[in-house]
């Protein structure tokens, strides 16, 4: 499948290179499942170890720690938590409307970790810039951003639900919409906007099939999961199973 340039496979590989005693050497974003994978892989072929971290124990994204000895504690990877405050507090779409404002307020997408529900505020895991564990609040003309005092809230279990479905292709647009029930251009922009991850690989196009056994992230919807092709209809349709877990 078509995927974005990625040199995150060198840029961890590099940082695990550099990592010597006394020293911890953080990955620049927040990794999911695939940048996980590239981790432990470059801290393997470094001889060093590689310390997961995303503030909470349920995160699906972290922050990596390449060291050798005494891993860092979780109180020392730079790593914020956010409440994020609406101006008006019926305001639809939360999800959208803080990586929004993130993005205008100059964030990168990649330094964004989970976003969740927890006690009734929306709460950001964010990846600090440089290692020096200093924050200067957001603020955007629809949200603000307080930072959480510690203990941090944790994310909630995911609560997933099976969909039994017919769609055009496998293609990853035409999947989330068959999950998420927004248009397929919606999705298609969202994957062209690189807020679509597959198998924990970031996608610029819409044009990316999927197979069983694989999943899919949209940024403000959630997850999904390809349990089952089963064939097709007499008009050609596919037939599948996906588990789909909403975004927190």
């Amino acid at each position: 499948m078509n995927l974005a340039p990625d040199p995150l496979r060198e840029e961890l590989a590099s940082l695990a290179a550099g990592a010597g005693a006394g020293s911890v050497l953080f990955s620049r974003g927040m990794l999911g499942a695939w940048g996980v994978e590239l981790a432990r892989e470059a801290a393997a072929e470094a001889g060093v170890s590689v310390a997961l971290w995303g503030g909470a124990q349920r995160t699906s994204r972290v922050a990596a720690a390449f060291h050798v000895g005494e891993p860092p504690s979780p109180g020392g990877f730079p790593l914020v938590c956010l409440k994020a405050v609406f101006v008006n507090p019926y305001v639809e779409d939360r999800l959208r409307v803080i990586l929004r404002a993130l993005r205008d307020a100059g964030v990168e997408d990649d330094a964004v970790g989970d976003l969740f529900e927890a006690n009734g505020d929306w709460s950001i895991f964010l990846r600090i810039p440089g290692d020096d564990l200093q924050f200067v609040p957001l603020d955007s003309r629809e949200v603000r951003f307080e930072p959480h005092t510690r203990p941090w809230p944790e994310p909630a279990l995911r609560q997933s639900r099976v969909v039994n479905s017919t769609v055009s292709s496998l293609r990853v647009d035409s999947l989330l919409s068959a999950a998420f029930k927004p248009s397929r251009s919606q999705m298609s922009k969202l994957a062209e906007a690189a807020l679509v991850f597959i198998n924990g690989r970031r996608i610029s196009k819409k044009n990316v099939f999927l197979k069983e056994g694989d999943r899919a992230v949209a940024r403000g919807y959630g997850a999904l999961n390809v349990l089952a092709v089963s064939g097709e209809t007499r008009k050609g349709r596919k037939r599948v199973s996906i588990e789909v877990f909403l975004e927190r």
